[in-house]
């Protein structure tokens, strides 16, 4: 009977951890919950996934039945509109979510990683994070000058978390990341 209150009282002080929420999903780091953020995950911020249909972003209740010129689709909700935004493209008919951009500092990697985080960071992480790439590269063109907008990508079956640094030179180790783009291949979001 010893033993089996002591494996019992073992059990429950390992499920109530400090600093672990006993209903937290397995999968989220604690950071991510502590900030309030959403989990980015390869194609998906929170519930909202590349691929979704316009009726399928609004279900999620971060994308609003507004049209956004710029993106060629919908714009965020309120309450998301300052986090990030999303990239349409119109598929058999239906607009679908493209791109996902994250700009919040709040919204992390279950790893913690996300805007804010320096490149050496990302190094350290990562040990199959891509070589910082340019924009021109990207595109197939040859670099103009040595200032262009910069990313570093971790690859997962088509899908890649972008992690993307400010116009510039290219980034160093202490350089923070600017954005989080969420797409099927490697990209730089230059905006619009």
């Amino acid at each position: 009977m010893h033993r089996l209150v002591s494996g019992f009282a073992l059990l429950l002080s390992l499920t109530l951890l400090p600093g672990t929420p006993a209903n937290a999903a397995p999968d989220v780091a604690p950071a991510v919950e502590r900030t309030g953020g959403l989990a980015v995950r390869h194609l998906a911020w929170g519930p909202l996934r590349v691929g979704m249909t316009a009726q399928q972003s609004w279900d999620t209740g971060m994308v609003s039945r507004e049209r956004k010129a710029c993106a060629e689709g919908y714009q965020m909700t309120e309450q998301f509109a300052d986090r990030g935004s999303v990239w349409w493209r119109e598929v058999d008919g239906k607009q679908r979510v493209s791109l996902i951009l994250i700009r919040s500092e709040i919204d992390r990697t279950p790893k913690g990683f996300g805007v804010g985080t320096t490149l050496g960071e990302l190094r350290q992480a990562f040990p199959k994070l891509t070589k910082v790439t340019s924009n021109a590269k990207l595109d197939g063109q040859r670099p103009s000058g040595k200032r262009d907008y910069w990313v570093a990508s971790v690859r997962k079956r088509g899908s890649h978390i972008n992690f993307q640094f400010p116009y510039g030179r290219k980034p160093t180790s202490g350089t923070k990341v600017e954005m989080v783009v969420l797409s099927r291949k490697q990209t730089i979001f230059p905006g619009c």
